[in-house]
C-alpha cells in the first residue's frame, strides 16, 4: 500500500489504499481507497471511494463514492454519492446524492452520545475552549449565571472562522440576549452565514442547552450544524444537531 507525498499532500493512485490519520491531507484519485480517521482532511476525486469516520472532513468531487460515518463532516459536489450514517453532517450541492441510513442498527438516540474533551478533533476543542473563555466575560449580574458560546461558521468563499459570545444581561430582562445571539449576530455582520459546529456552556452548571430563542436563530444560519454541548468541568460534550434541537422547525425554506 503506496503513496506518493506532493507537499505534504498524500497522492492515492489507482489500484492504491491509505489510511489518513491526524494531520493527514489527502487526494484520492480514480480507483484509489481511503480511510479518512479522526484528524484528517482531504479530497476524493471521481471514481474513488472511501470511509470518512468521526473527526474527519472531506470533499467528494462528482463520481466519488464516500461512506460517511457518525461525526463526520463533508461537503459533495455535483453527481457525487454519499452514504451517511446518522450524525454525519454533509453540505451537499444540488445535484449530489446522499443516502441516510437510519436503520435500527445504526441509531443513536440524540442526545445519548458523550465525548471527552481529548476525543475531540483539534478544531472543535478549539470551539469548546473559546466558548469557556466567552464565558468569563458574561454580563450577567441578575442571574449569576454565565454562558459561553462559540460558532464555527463559513463565508460565500468558504473560508471559516470562530465567533465567540456571551450573554449579556439587562435590568429590564427582556433585553438580554444569550451567549449564543450573541456569537451569531457577530458572524452574520462578518459575513459568515453558514453555521457549521457552535459549543455552548453553562460555566457554573454545566449541561445547559440553548434556549427555544436561541435555537430559532441557529437553525436560520445551520439547521444541519452540529452542537457540542458542553456537560461538565472537564469539557466532555454531547453531540446534536441543530435540527435534532428543533424538529419540523420553521425557517427561511418555509417562506
Amino acid at each position: 500500500m503506496s503513496t506518493q507525498s506532493d507537499n505534504k499532500v498524500r497522492v492515492v493512485r489507482r489500484g492504491q489504499g491509505f489510511t489518513a490519520g491526524e494531520g493527514d491531507i489527502f487526494r484520492a484519485q480514480a480507483g484509489a481507497t481511503v480511510l479518512a480517521k479522526r484528524g484528517s482532511t482531504g479530497v476524493f476525486l471521481n471514481g474513488s471511494t472511501g470511509t470518512a469516520y468521526e473527526g474527519s472532513n472531506f470533499t467528494a468531487e462528482g463520481g466519488a463514492v464516500v461512506r460517511a460515518k457518525y461525526g463526520s463532516m463533508g461537503k459533495a459536489r455535483k453527481d457525487a454519492v454519499i452514504v451517511a450514517d446518522y450524525g454525519a453532517v454533509i453540505d451537499a450541492e444540488p445535484g449530489a446524492r446522499v443516502v441516510h441510513t437510519p436503520d435500527e442498527e445504526q441509531h443513536v438516540v440524540p442526545g445519548s452520545v458523550k465525548t471527552e474533551f481529548k476525543d475531540l478533533s483539534a478544531v472543535e476543542q478549539e470551539i469548546v475552549q473559546k466558548a469557556w473563555d466567552a464565558s468569563k466575560r458574561a454580563y450577567c449580574p441578575y442571574s449569576n449565571f454565565p454562558v459561553g458560546a462559540a460558532i464555527l461558521a463559513e463565508n460565500a468563499a468558504g473560508e471559516t472562522k470562530i465567533f465567540d459570545g456571551c450573554n449579556v444581561e439587562n435590568a429590564s430582562y427582556g433585553g438580554t440576549i444569550c451567549a449564543e445571539r450573541t456569537a451569531a449576530v457577530e458572524a452574520v455582520k462578518q459575513g459568515y452565514r453558514k453555521f457549521k459546529t457552535i459549543a455552548v456552556v453553562c460555566a457554573k452548571h454545566p449541561g445547559g442547552s440553548p434556549c427555544g430563542f436561541c435555537r430559532q436563530v441557529l437553525r436560520e444560519f445551520g439547521l444541519h450544524a452540529t452542537v457540542l454541548n458542553i456537560f461538565n468541568t472537564e469539557s466532555g460534550v454531547v453531540r446534536w444537531t441543530v435540527e435534532e434541537l428543533l424538529p419540523d422547525s420553521f425557517g427561511p425554506d418555509s417562506l
